[in-house]
């Protein structure tokens, strides 16, 4: 597509077309990658977790 937008023979309508394209084209990328990164997550750290003082400091705060 780079040498499409390099063209020096382009008609009106090419440089609005190859934009369009090109547009596309980051917006498909974009996609794959979220899913790509989303596939490769960590899975979570779980963690111990004391109630008996953890819920006196929630209600405070809350």
């Amino acid at each position: 597509m780079q040498l499409l937008a390099e063209n020096p023979d382009m008609n009106e309508s090419d440089p609005a077309l190859t934009s369009i394209m090109l547009n596309n084209t980051k917006r498909i990328d974009d996609t794959v990658n979220h899913v790509l990164e989303l596939s490769r997550r960590v899975p979570p750290d779980f963690k111990t977790l004391n109630l008996d003082t953890w819920i006196p400091g929630y209600l405070e705060e809350f």
